[in-house]
């Protein structure tokens, strides 16, 4: 609704007078040369209108009488335009019959493309002389064309033309929700970026831009880090500079609650110096738009970071990691995986919890382990040990699960992984708002799809992973590759490992685990409570 808009006429303005313009010449300059604006609701589009001219008005009170009208335009589309209209504007003249039908070709459908439609640049000059030849002319056709086509060609201007800045808040939407034309066109146009429609508009708004211009947007964060997004920051990362970037994180907005929604705001120059070294300000902490704004405006070197894109390119994946230091970047990058030392499975979706799965304790105590089973399902945070409160409907090796099935005949269970059950293994809560959190469990359970674990090649070292996982170190680079409120499978294999001092770390861990189970055994809750440690 143009509020964007609305605040750079200021910022601009002070250019201007600073320059030694009077305002309202200045006002006038800003709407006819400065301000393009497209908007696919027709009324958004007029009240971004109605609140830059009266943003103008403020500067010349006399503006709405000198006939100037900003470039702001509810996208058109060339659906409904006939074609005598067509042939009546390019009278066979064939330039400005393959430019008009380029025009229409490609307008087509308009309103469900919006702002990511790439129009082909066509001599606009020539198709608005042919449009003032047609004020003065006499034709039933005059009102048609003026009415449908030039308003049509105005808005295919503005997106066939470049940009000194690009500037946009952009819709946030899986492109897979879309219309299938919308999903189609975005899949062909631009395949580094079709997980979301805003990076569609990071990738559109780069294109928008000039040799040396500028784009400044706020988004989701999820484009720095996640692997759908790999291509598109590598492509970013070697044709443009990123500027600098506030990392506002959840929270930025006090009308969105939750961790679900986490943002970034960032500028980025359209120039190739891959040794620029941009200012980033991490503001995650901050728990609302006050704190985070206070923190902002009085950043220090704790949540300052300047990084090159030739630096940020050495991460794995092209991570944007601008806080990590060098030493850390260095393990990412040299260290062995833990891939390379076992392998992270997902466990079992009954897929009506309520029928396979019951509490411990809601089961006799003799047909545990003979058809219901101890089963581990994530749970609050915990580390080292516990949270196993759970038993699974395991009778004949699962029959009943894996036969679930629903009134066609498809299989609504999945059971996954089932060789594993009933293994050592490292486990961790699948979902969590907390930190990452892994505990050690023995091979009386098996596990859910929420209770991922571990399985090591060599349990040797079993203690001194789970000391690894719980680590800080380790803490710092599940931040920069979970960013989102799971720590999946796909997660856990990336995080780099540095093996040293193994009897130390095993000796705490061994002790961690045993202060932890004493803990978790002393109430009612767990299946080896025996009695209350105060009595």
């Amino acid at each position: 609704s143009g509020h964007i808009l609305v605040y750079a006429f200021d910022v601009l303005m002070q250019i201007y007078t600073s320059a030694g313009w009077d305002q309202r010449e200045a006002a006038q300059s800003i709407l006819k040369n400065n301000f393009y604006g497209l908007d696919i609701d027709d009324r958004a589009a007029q009240l971004a209108y109605f609140a830059v001219m009266m943003k103008a008005r403020q500067y010349d009170r006399r503006l709405l009488t000198r006939g100037i009208q900003p470039n702001i335009y509810s996208i058109r589309e060339s659906n409904g335009i006939q074609a005598m209209t067509i042939e009546y504007f390019h009278k066979n003249d064939p330039k400005l019959k393959a430019d008009i039908e380029s025009i229409v070709t490609e307008m087509r459908d308009a309103k469900e493309y919006g702002s990511i439609l790439n129009i082909t640049p066509v001599g606009f000059a020539g198709l608005y002389a042919r449009f003032d030849e047609i004020r003065n002319d006499i034709n039933m056709m005059q009102m048609s064309v003026l009415d449908e086509l030039l308003p049509l060609v105005k808005c295919a201007e503005v997106l066939a033309r470049k940009y000194d800045v690009v500037v946009t808040n952009p819709p946030y939407m899986a492109v897979s929700n879309a219309g299938a034309k919308v999903n189609d066109y975005v899949k062909k146009n631009f395949p580094d970026s079709k997980a979301d429609m805003f990076a569609v508009f990071i990738e559109r708004c780069g294109q928008m831009a000039k040799k040396n211009g500028y784009q400044a947007m706020i988004t989701q964060h999820a484009w720095m880090f996640l692997s759908s997004y790999e291509k598109m920051r590598m492509n970013l990362l070697t044709h443009r500079v990123l500027v600098n970037m506030a990392h506002l994180g959840a929270r930025a907005f006090d009308e969105i609650n939750g961790e679900v929604v986490q943002t970034t705001s960032f500028v980025c120059c359209n120039i190739i110096n891959r040794n620029y070294a941009g200012t980033y300000i991490r503001l995650i902490s901050g728990d609302s738009e006050t704190q985070k704004r206070t923190l902002f405006l009085h950043h220090d070197a704790e949540n300052t970071f300047c990084m090159s894109n030739e630096v940020i390119s050495q991460v794995p994946n092209s991570l944007i990691a601008y806080w990590l230091s060098p030493v850390l970047i260095n393990h990412l990058v040299e260290d062995k995986k833990m891939k390379d030392y076992g392998e992270a499975k997902q466990g079992l979706i009954t897929s009506d919890n309520d029928r396979f799965l019951r509490l411990w304790h809601e089961i006799e105590q003799r047909k545990i382990g003979c058809k219901w089973f101890l089963y581990n399902k994530g749970g609050g945070f915990r580390r080292w040990y516990g949270n196993i409160i759970y038993v699974v409907n395991w009778e004949n090796d699962g029959f009943e699960i894996c036969h679930f099935v629903d009134d066609k005949g498809n299989l609504k269970s999945r059971p996954q992984n089932i060789q594993y059950f009933f293994r050592e293994g490292l486990t961790w809560n699948d979902v969590s708002t907390a930190k990452f959190c892994c505990r050690y469990v023995d091979s009386s359970c098996a596990f859910d799809a929420s209770g991922p674990t571990f399985f090591l090649n060599n349990d040797e070292n079993e203690f001194f992973f789970l000391g690894l996982l719980n680590s800080n170190i380790v803490q710092e680079f599940m931040d920069l590759i979970c960013q989102g409120l799971h720590y999946s499978t796909g997660h856990i294999p990336q995080i780099p490992v540095c093996i040293s001092d193994v009897k130390q770390v095993n000796s705490l861990v061994v002790d961690n685990i045993q202060f932890c189970k004493e803990d978790w055994d002393s109430f009612e809750t767990s299946p080896n409570f025996q009695r209350q440690p105060l009595i």
